[in-house]
């Protein structure tokens, strides 16, 4: 995999430098330094200088043409939105078509060739970020001429991270590469019932942060951050309703099956108590209340209550879910509404 590396600090690279141009390029690996602090202007004119060199397609002059144009563009961007990647880093795909003649292999540009995908903590998971469903069709959708066919090997997956450092590395590969890693992460999310809900929820928690730390008006970055406790707050309280409703549905279950045992099966009060001991939804405060009765009919009639309350509390708890739901579905929109108002990347946190 071929490198370049954006040094964006003070520190010094060895071997010589070109003093009269801030941007230096060498190969072994590929890389070129901003020397001193890198500024704005440097930055973007830097990755204009090599980005379009870096692709896997742009061995043809004219596709490197119009990708460099469709590049520059994007080298703002990137400028802009990579302080909010985090430990991760900024994914673009580039896609080529090609069609084989008589006369050899002709290739061009898809469309306009660049597809910026944005943040992501690897490169597969940004691209899954939109869903299976959208990236396949990201991949199938642009219009291709007639009898082409979209070229994987020519196409490209960059990914540009910034290090511990300061530095920014970016890298190349083959779109095909990068489309088997993410069939990979995507079958091993499947075995492991990833959450797409859940990566949702911490992405946008962890932009909000993000954006607190970055933004420069302190009126706005502590609105942001009244809204992230705010909706972290609602976020626990869902999670805690949505457990103690599943206690109180087991606890409503189990006791109506202990009841229908008792009645049909079990008159004499050690089977009806051995019975309460092997219950694993009654709570030892259950069990203990049962365990005191005198008889299999005393302990049935407590059972019965114990449904009747559990049944009582759970419909209580689903409606206190519902406002909960309403009161954070709107705290979501609020916090999204300003965090792109602002100007934070959030296109791309998982759907």
């Amino acid at each position: 995999m071929r490198l370049y590396t954006f040094v964006l600090s003070l520190c010094l690279i060895s071997g010589p430098t070109e003093a009269a141009d801030p941007v230096s390029i060498r190969p072994d690996p590929i890389w070129f330094a901003l020397s001193g602090t890198a500024s704005k202007d440097d930055f973007i004119s830097g990755m204009k200088k090599v980005l379009p060199d870096l692709l896997v397609g742009a061995q043809d002059e004219g596709i490197k043409l119009r990708l460099s144009e469709a590049v520059n563009g994007l080298s703002e961007k990137v400028f802009a939105e990579l302080p909010y990647a985090g430990d991760g880093g900024i994914l673009i795909l580039t896609r080529v078509q090609s069609y084989r003649t008589e006369a050899g292999v002709q290739s061009d540009l898809i469309s306009n060739g660049v597809e910026y995908v944005g943040l992501g903590q690897t490169p597969a998971d940004a691209d899954l970020a939109r869903g299976q469903d959208s990236r396949l069709g990201s991949q199938t959708g642009k219009p291709m001429n007639e009898n082409w066919r979209l070229d994987t090997e020519k196409s490209s997956a960059v990914w540009i991270k910034r290090l511990d450092d300061g530095s920014v590395k970016v890298s190349t590969e083959p779109l095909s590469w990068h489309n088997r890693a993410v069939m990979r992460t995507f079958a091993d999310r499947k075995l492991k019932n990833y959450s797409q809900k859940l990566a949702r929820e911490l992405e946008l928690n962890r932009l909000a942060r993000e954006a607190e730390l970055n933004i420069e008006k302190k009126d706005v970055a502590k609105l942001i951050g009244e809204l992230r406790t705010n909706r972290l707050e609602s976020i626990k309280k869902r999670d805690q309703i949505e457990a103690t409703l599943q206690r109180e549905l087991l606890r409503a279950k189990q006791a109506a099956e202990n009841v229908a045992a008792i009645q049909m099966f079990i008159t004499a009060l050690s089977g009806a108590k051995a019975l309460i001991q092997a219950s694993s939804a009654l709570s030892d405060a259950d069990k203990s209340t049962l365990l005191s009765k005198q008889s299999s009919g005393e302990i049935a009639d407590a059972l019965l209550d114990m449904e009747s309350e559990s049944k009582d509390e759970a419909e209580y708890l689903e409606k206190e879910a519902t406002k909960n739901s309403v009161l954070l579905d709107s705290q979501t929109s609020e916090l999204e509404s300003n965090l792109r108002s602002n100007n934070v990347p959030i296109d791309n946190i998982p759907n």
